[in-house]
C-alpha cells in the first residue's frame, strides 16, 4: 500500500491514501473502530484498474481524536463531504463497510451528483439488532471496562467479527491493538458506539430516519454481506431491498462481518464487475 498522506478536514489532521493512476475513482470508507488497514487486501488489486482512495474517519486510525469531537452520523457525513470536496473527487464509486456503509448512504443522499455507484458491505444501523457486547458497552462504566484495549480482549473481539478464526493471527491482534491504544481512541470508539446504539440495539430513531429517506437513493447499489455476520445480521438486508430502486446482492457463506478481509479475492472481483457494469451499461 502507498504511504500515508494527510490533509486538514474541518480542523482535523486526516490520514488518507491514494493508489492507482488511471481509471474511475473508488472511495473506500471503513467502519467503527477501524482504519485504512481494513482494506489492505483490496487497495492494491483494485488499484490495477482504478484510482483508489481510502480515508481514516474522525476518531479512527491516525486521524485526529480530540475529546470534543462530534461523532454523530450527521457530523461524519459532513466530514466525508468536506473530504471529497477538498480532494477534488467529483465523481466516484463509493464503498462503505459497517458504519461506513451507513455514512456512505448519507453521503450519497447529500452528494448524489458525485456518487456513480454505491457498494454496502455488511452495513450497520439498517435494522435494530446488533452484537450483545456492543450493546453492553453502551452502559457507563461497563463499556469502559469491556473495551479497555488488551491482547485477550482484542483477540476475543476479532474472533467474533470473523467466521474463520484462523484469520485472527498474532499480527492482526497486534495491529488492531496498536490503533486501539492510541490516545483518545477508546474514548472516540465509545462515543461513536453510544451515539449509534443503546442496550436494546441500534437506536430506533436512527434506523427509522434511514427508512424514511432510503427511497431517495437512485444510484445502483450492491450489497455484500457475510451470512455468519454477528454484528450486523444479514436479515437487515430486507430493509435495503424494500427501500432502494436497484440492488445487487452478493451473500458470502463462511463469512462474518468483514467480507473484504475474509474473502478478499471474491470481494475484489465482485466490486470490479459491478463498477464495470455501471460504467458500461
Amino acid at each position: 500500500m502507498s504511504e500515508d498522506r494527510y490533509v486538514d478536514i474541518m480542523g482535523l489532521r486526516t490520514r488518507y491514501r491514494q493508489v492507482g493512476t488511471s481509471g474511475p475513482v473508488v472511495l473506500l470508507v471503513h467502519g467503527i473502530y477501524s482504519s485504512i488497514e481494513d482494506w489492505q487486501g483490496n487497495i492494491g488489486p483494485l488499484a490495477e484498474r482504478y484510482r483508489v482512495w481510502a480515508v481514516d474517519l474522525p476518531g479512527c486510525g491516525r486521524t485526529d481524536k480530540p475529546a470534543d469531537l462530534d461523532l454523530s452520523l450527521d457530523a461524519q457525513v459532513a466530514f466525508l463531504r468536506a473530504f471529497v470536496t477538498e480532494l477534488g473527487l467529483e465523481s466516484f464509486h463509493l464503498v462503505g463497510h459497517s458504519m461506513g456503509g451507513r455514512l456512505s448512504l448519507g453521503l450519497t443522499r447529500a452528494e448524489p451528483a458525485r456518487v456513480r455507484s454505491l457498494t454496502l458491505v455488511s452495513p450497520a444501523v439498517i435494522g435494530y439488532e446488533t452484537y450483545i457486547l456492543f450493546r453492553l458497552s453502551t452502559l457507563p462504566g461497563l463499556g469502559e471496562m469491556l473495551t479497555w484495549p488488551n491482547p485477550l480482549g482484542m483477540r476475543m473481539l476479532m474472533g467474533e467479527v470473523v467466521h474463520d478464526k484462523s484469520l485472527v493471527t498474532d499480527e492482526l491482534v497486534r495491529a488492531r491493538l496498536a490503533f486501539a491504544r492510541m490516545p483518545g481512541a477508546q474514548r472516540a470508539f465509545l462515543k461513536t458506539l453510544r451515539g449509534l446504539s443503546n442496550l436494546f440495539g441500534f437506536r430506533r430513531e436512527l434506523v427509522r430516519d434511514l427508512h424514511g429517506w432510503l427511497g431517495e437513493i437512485d444510484q445502483q447499489v450492491m450489497v455484500i454481506w457475510g451470512k455468519q455476520d454477528k454484528l450486523t445480521p444479514m436479515h437487515h438486508l430486507r430493509f435495503l431491498e424494500q427501500g432502494t430502486n436497484a440492488i445487487r446482492k452478493r451473500l458470502y457463506d463462511g463469512c462474518g462481518h468483514l467480507p473484504h478481509l475474509e474473502h478478499a479475492d471474491r470481494f475484489n472481483a465482485d466490486l470490479t464487475a459491478f463498477v464495470a457494469d455501471v460504467d458500461n451499461p
